[in-house]
């Protein structure tokens, strides 16, 4: 069965414990934050990153996002992209 890709925007608080449980169930993740040392973990758990929010709808079949409320979660969703459907 081929797993579908996930991407996540926000890994810090909320986001990275959500992020770490897609990881442990052993699902391909793609994640963006704007900061590096969040990311980190979940890099070596096995997580790709993506170079932006916007990066991450583009390259995901599915993605999400623990801050949709933030300027760059809404560019990503609004460019659009595979994951637009998901992204509201």
């Amino acid at each position: 069965m081929a797993t579908e890709s996930i991407g996540f925007v926000g890994v810090g608080r909320m986001g990275g414990r959500m992020a770490r449980r897609l990881l442990d169930a052993g699902l391909d993740l793609t994640i963006y934050d704007t900061s590096e040392t969040v990311m980190r973990p979940l890099v070596e758990r096995g997580a790709h990153v993506a170079e932006s929010a916007a990066a991450v709808a583009s390259a995901c079949e599915i993605a999400d996002a623990a801050d949709r409320g933030s300027r760059r979660t809404r560019a990503a969703r609004d460019r659009g992209g595979n994951a637009r459907q998901d992204f509201h």
